[in-house]
């Protein structure tokens, strides 16, 4: 019942960026080029922990499409909040928000 940003586990031999370009793809269809990194989260659950690196990214082709029965929906940043996380990605969310308040 949680929502998450599209991403996974780095593969033996994947730089970072290898790996959210190729994770985006796999999960959205989307091919994507990185702008830069947004942050990095360190997080402990019970049983293991975790590190997010995220991006901020361009779609660069394709079409966005569902992966394996999962729902995706494009959703503005100030109704982010309305949709339930992981934990971990409560960080990633308040970046997003620091990010755009932030004169570019």
């Amino acid at each position: 019942g949680l929502w998450e940003f599209p991403g996974g586990k780095q593969e033996a031999g994947e730089t970072l960026n290898q790996t959210t370009i190729r994770e985006v793809r796999e999960e959205t269809g989307l091919d994507v080029e990185i702008t830069q990194q947004l942050c990095r989260v360190r997080h402990a659950y019970s049983h293991f922990r975790i590190t997010l690196t995220a991006y901020l990214c361009r779609v660069v082709s394709g079409h966005a499409r569902h992966h394996r029965g999962q729902p995706l929906k494009w959703v503005p940043l100030a109704k982010l909040r309305d949709y339930p996380f992981p934990k971990a990605n409560l960080e990633v969310l308040k970046a997003l928000q620091a990010h755009h308040v932030q004169p570019r």
